[in-house]
């Protein structure tokens, strides 16, 4: 279980480490005010890029983890004491503002941790709505187990050499951090999503106050403005929930901040990165080759947390970027900034290479996870002869102004003023190039791997996040410059997203009600019982419509979080997302476990379990209909380990 102890002390510990570890490589990269914001994102990133590699070589021992932490914050402490004290006054001061501004993010960081976390109710345990999407626990646990690189923990048929064909690097990092201070894999989750919301509100935070020359207020429109979502709950308030989705359809997995960091953090701390190693590229020249090594490093760890947003977002920004700076360089200045980005996408490759490689194979299975598909932004209320042509310009006009009322304009017409006052080769230019090239791939691409356009969703996070802190640094600057006009048109926007986002925040912090809270509870001393009687290499297959109440759709969520175990077919969900194979293989597998489970199975059925699927232990409860008729007994293939009033627990024969 994720109790409240063990979160806040995993989370304590990533805040200290990653923090110390980032804040010299802040000073020496950067310059200006506030660049000790982006300390922890930075160390995050550095820590767990290299980390990785590390730890295939020499295995994740508890006394190897905790030994590598120690060696980088070590370094990370000496590094600060040597480093050159001019430019820290630069960097951190005012400091009075910088801890307030620390204080405000951590808060404001409990609310998406809290909606990973367990909560007691009068009638049991029950789970928050995000839970669904960090079902991916069980990776944490695997890795917690068997080290790196992870065996696919969802199933075993159908993946390649057994591997986890997954981007999961920030899930080994919470794994790290678990590993050294003895806490499960779903406290680790938890804390890591809040050490995730942490640093991305500083990062924000930090682009805020640069952007306005060093003032501070900024920081705190940065936090009121990640609170915010879609404008749909205003427009339905007043047309009607049918008749928006009409005009525009459902509402999907495109969201705000507080939204995006609340399901899916792993994808925010890749924008993040691929945010802060847009600022890198035009410091290569002024920073030497040691920024070049970090960019490499920054670029490893956004692509280990979301092919997404690391490999495919990222790929197109930084080749925009790197041809626009390529064109206004001096022509003497090309060859030593090109050398210095190939050096940079070397120590990328050769980082991302384990993670990489097993991505490669997955795509010679499926084919190519990305198509051409433009968003559908218009529903039944257009013609149809008409509606695909006007989804095009409609994703700007109507689309994005829905779904990200306050971001869209304002931040569009701030960001914009930044650039023009800005001189040469700034930074502000190479962050529009990331949030022009990175909204033209949520407009005209979608990953087709799964049923979700997850690259749809989630090449929005880059803007996002640059836009969220120039809209705040330009509602600063026209609320001093007394331009009314500006700031009724960021008001009004902020008024329309505020109420989808603060109901993300109460869905964060509030239980589910509608799912069977007793039977969670049940399950723990389920899974206690399964971990008794089973090793850590078992495969363990229980019912994947186990507790689908828990969750707003089906996923095998107790197997997830409590069991500790590999799964032979976890559920449809996580296979889908980790074991990328052909839909007919897919479908097969799981029509054969449905039979098994429904009690009308054959003992063909139960062969193929024990042997093609490699399962060696079956959970089954009151609630599956085998229960009633259970045939297992009477089969050759599985003898009964344990049995009691809520579970029988089976075991594969091996001959």
């Amino acid at each position: 279980m994720a109790d409240s102890s063990s979160v806040f002390l995993c989370a304590a510990a990533m805040m200290v480490c990653w923090s110390v570890i980032g804040l010299p490589l802040t000073r020496r990269i950067f310059g200006g005010p506030a660049t000790a914001l982006f300390a922890p994102a930075l160390g995050w990133a550095i820590q767990s890029a290299i980390a990785f590699p590390l730890f295939m070589l020499i295995g994740m021992s508890r006394a190897v983890v905790a030994g590598v932490f120690a060696v980088m914050t070590v370094f990370g402490i000496v590094a600060l004491l040597k480093g050159d004290e001019a430019r820290g006054d630069a960097y951190c001061r005012p400091v009075a503002a910088t801890i307030a501004i620390v204080t405000i993010a951590a808060l404001l960081a409990l609310v998406p941790m809290l909606g990973v976390m367990p909560k007691d109710t009068a009638d049991g345990i029950a789970l928050s709505d995000p839970i669904f999407d960090h079902s991916k626990v069980a990776i944490v646990d695997e890795i917690i187990r068997a080290g790196v690189p992870a065996t696919n923990p969802a199933i075993a048929s159908g993946t390649p050499g057994g591997r986890l064909i997954y981007y999961y690097l920030w899930h080994f990092s919470a794994a790290g951090i678990a590993i050294v201070t003895g806490v499960s894999g779903w406290a680790a989750d938890a804390a890591l999503t809040g050490f995730t919301a942490f640093a991305s509100l500083l990062v924000m935070a930090g682009l805020a106050i640069r952007f306005a020359a060093g003032r501070f207020l900024p920081a705190v429109i940065v936090f009121i403005l990640s609170m915010t979502g879609s404008a749909r709950p205003i427009l339905e308030t007043i047309f009607g929930r049918e008749q928006v989705q009409s005009f525009i359809g459902a509402a999907s997995g495109f969201g705000g901040w507080i939204f995006q960091v609340s399901w899916a953090p792993q994808h925010v701390m890749s924008a993040v990165c691929i945010v802060v190693a847009a600022l890198m590229i035009p410091r290569l020249l002024e920073r030497g080759w040691f920024a070049a090594l970090a960019l490499g490093v920054v670029a490893a760890a956004a692509y280990g947390s979301s092919i997404w947003v690391g490999a495919i977002t990222f790929g197109l920004a930084a080749v925009a970027i790197t041809a626009t700076w390529l064109l206004n360089l001096a022509h003497g200045k090309r060859r030593p900034f090109i050398l210095r980005l190939a050096t940079a996408a070397l120590v990328a490759v050769l980082l991302a290479s384990p993670l990489l490689v097993s991505q490669l194979v997955a795509a010679g299975t499926i084919g190519s996870p990305v198509a051409f598909s433009p968003v559908a932004v218009f529903d039944d209320l257009v013609p149809d002869r008409i509606r695909r042509l006007l989804d095009l310009p409609g994703f700007w006009l109507v689309y994005l102004p829905i779904e990200l009322p306050a971001l869209s304009l304002s931040g569009a017409i701030g960001l914009r003023q930044l650039v023009k006052k800005s001189t040469g080769e700034s930074e502000l230019r190479a962050l529009l190039i990331l949030v022009l090239t990175s909204l033209g791939v949520v407009w005209l691409l979608a990953s087709v791997v799964a049923d979700n356009n997850d690259l749809g969703w989630r090449a929005a996070l880059p803007p996002i996040t640059v836009l969220i802190a120039a809209c705040s640094a330009a509602v600063d600057r026209w609320i001093r410059e007394r331009r009314a006009g500006l700031v009724a048109v960021a008001m009004i926007g902020l008024v329309l997203g505020l109420p989808a986002g603060l109901s993300t925040a109460q869905g964060d912090l509030q239980a589910n009600l509608d799912g069977p809270a007793d039977d969670l509870s049940a399950a723990v001393t389920l899974w206690r019982a399964v971990q008794t009687e089973t090793g850590p290499d078992d495969r363990v297959l229980n019912n994947p419509a186990y507790l689908a109440g828990a969750t707003p759709w089906p996923v095998n969520i107790s197997w997830a979080l409590l069991a500790n175990r590999r799964s032979c077919y976890a559920s449809e969900e996580l296979v889908l997302a980790l074991a990328p194979m052909p839909t007919e293989r897919r479908k097969e597998i799981a029509e054969t476990i449905a039979r098994v489970f429904s009690g009308a199975t054959s003992a063909d059925d139960i062969a193929r379990i024990a042997v093609e699927y490699r399962c060696n232990v079956i959970v089954v409860t009151p609630d599956d209909n085998l229960w009633w008729n259970d045939v297992l007994p009477g089969s050759p293939a599985f003898r009964l380990l344990d049995a009691q009033s809520g579970w029988r627990i089976y075991r594969r024969n091996v001959p």
